[in-house]
């Protein structure tokens, strides 16, 4: 019988092949962002957490400080939809922040998720 793997698992066994260039943080976006001293940036960051509009935007204010020139950010759940207002979803808060950044990204792929490359 086959056993049914975690999420984590899965994420775990997907990004083992990636050695050392990939690293898990385990909690909250917001502690990860208060522990986190910033003494480097990265070059991919993939933004996947709380879905509270004040919360995405928080995160990407905070990723997108991290991320380095020519890096790339991707936002999942770009158009997802969960609270009966819209400008409680992620969607409103990924807008405002590429309002905010205007002329510091160029847009790589849009729709279900939005990538951004860092200028």
């Amino acid at each position: 019988m086959k056993s049914v793997q975690t999420i984590e698992e899965i994420f775990d066994s997907n990004a083992a092949k990636f050695g050392n260039r990939v690293r898990k943080y385990k909690g909250t976006s917001a502690s990860f962002f208060s522990e986190y001293k910033g003494e480097e940036q990265f070059n991919f960051i993939y933004v996947d957490g709380s879905h509270c509009a004040d919360d995405v935007v928080c995160d990407a204010i905070n990723a997108w400080r991290l991320l380095s020139r020519g890096g790339v950010i991707i936002f999942d759940d770009y158009i997802w939809e969960f609270y009966p207002k819209t400008r409680d979803n992620p969607v409103t808060a990924i807008n405002a922040f590429l309002y905010m950044k205007k002329g510091e990204y160029e847009i790589l792929d849009v729709y279900e998720q939005l990538c951004l490359k860092k200028s």
